[in-house]
């Protein structure tokens, strides 16, 4: 394991410290291919702060995506140690995985994954009745999360009568369902109009206010990124954090979602 530390990391040289939600040391993921295996990340290191907006940035196709995979459970690194919210994902079993994700984590996606013959109201309760919450309870919160996020008067309609970004809103709420510590948004605004996506970032700064929540998102989102607490950029399968106010010649691609 290398002696420096990870980016915006402890400098005690231990893998994780109270104050970080999240740190990831030496972590290396590659996927096999005819041709061999397609490496991703390259020892990358990263820590985020507890209650921190980390924007990550990169050309499509750097391994945006396979970051918040990993570091939300959804897939397993190669090699390397992940802490999220004092859990080592990497000494996991797949039960284990399953209730961290379930308890722990939120995720938004580009594309909402809203279950369509489901109401905004049973999209939010879903995680919680997942997790063994009674079903008067679960209807209880996600009301209220609707609420706090402008959607009270959208309980009943179902995804296809919402507009995008009260469809990008409600995977909000639902990402918070289980008051979930630490938030993984991919591309959250990549489908949303100027308007819609400046509406989405001031409901994500006022919800980590309020929830002292953790995102890290995914984003070539150049607005997005300058107002993060950090913006962080993959790079030849590793880390960096840019300097506040980097020139606009980092964004990359900004065409379609990342796939890897």
């Amino acid at each position: 394991m290398s002696d420096e530390r990870p980016v915006g990391g402890p400098t005690d040289g231990g893998i994780a410290t109270n104050a970080y939600a999240v740190v990831a040391r030496e972590v290396f993921k590659s996927y096999p291919t005819p041709e061999g295996d397609l490496p991703i990340l390259m020892g990358l290191d990263l820590a985020v702060r507890r209650g921190e907006i980390v924007a990550i940035t990169g050309e499509s196709g750097v391994g945006k995506s396979t970051l918040l995979h990993l570091l939300g459970g959804l897939d397993r690194a190669t090699s390397g140690q992940i802490v999220v919210d004092g859990v080592q994902l990497d000494t996991c079993s797949e039960i284990e995985l399953a209730r961290f994700r379930n308890r722990q984590i939120g995720f938004v996606f580009q594309f909402h994954h809203l279950l369509p013959d489901f109401t905004a109201e049973e999209n939010v309760m879903v995680p919680c009745l997942v997790g063994g919450m009674k079903l008067e309870q679960a209807a209880r919160l996600a009301r209220g999360l609707l609420e706090q996020v402008e959607l009270g008067g959208r309980l009943h309609h179902r995804p296809a009568e919402l507009s995008g970004g009260e469809q990008q809103r409600v995977a909000v709420a639902r990402a918070l369902a289980n008051n979930a510590s630490v938030i993984l948004a991919d591309e959250p605004s990549g489908n949303l109009d100027y308007r819609h996506s400046g509406r989405l970032h001031d409901l994500i700064w006022r919800l980590v206010a309020e929830r002292e929540a953790t995102f890290i998102i995914a984003t070539h989102d150049r607005a997005l990124a300058a107002r993060a607490h950090r913006e962080i950029r993959l790079e030849d399968g590793l880390a960096r954090e840019l300097p506040r106010g980097a020139a606009a010649s980092y964004l990359g691609d900004r065409g379609g979602s990342d796939k890897s």
